[in-house]
């Protein structure tokens, strides 16, 4: 007659004292912090995953479906095409009053600076406008157009200087 193993069921947990040196367990610490796991959880995962998929798999059926979501809703995002930061161009003159320019959409690809300077010296050059009309600086500001990135001002007809 063949006797067989019990195999343990997959979502038993069982509970298990585990000494190691205090340095070790503050470098896991922070790790669980930045990865939002509790200390255990990060223990369970890197463990599960120093066995390969198989481990893996374990260990991510031992995290909270909460977190389980949030890890893979993470995953996913980080398979896209990072989306680049998205800012404003907006520009000012010295002198108050409507310049008529529209904020200029700027996107990550570009590089924010070298496009706001290139723009703000080709208003600040523009002869079609009167001097007063010509804006003298511009700012570049978040999507949400709440958060100042810089500030540049035109000194001379080919220099910015960023303030």
């Amino acid at each position: 007659m063949e006797t067989q193993m019990a195999t343990p069921k997959s979502d038993k947990l069982v509970n298990l004292r585990v000494r190691m040196p205090e340095a070790l367990r503050k470098k896991l610490s922070v790790e669980s912090n930045a990865n939002e796991r509790s200390l255990n959880s990060e223990i369970v995962y890197r463990l599960g995953r120093s066995f390969g998929a198989e481990g893996l798999e374990l260990a991510i059926m031992f995290e909270s479906s909460e977190q389980r979501t949030k890890r893979v809703l993470e995953e996913l995002v980080a398979k896209l095409v990072p989306v680049p930061e998205f800012y404003w161009l907006q520009f000012y003159r010295q002198e108050p009053g409507d310049l008529g320019i529209d904020d200029l959409p700027l996107s990550g690809a570009q590089s924010p600076q070298a496009t706001a300077e290139k723009a703000l010296l080709g208003y600040f050059n523009n002869p079609n406008n009167a001097a007063v009309q010509r804006p003298n600086h511009a700012r570049v500001v978040t999507h949400d157009r709440l958060t100042t990135v810089f500030t540049i001002i035109a000194t001379g007809p080919k220099t910015v200087e960023r303030i």
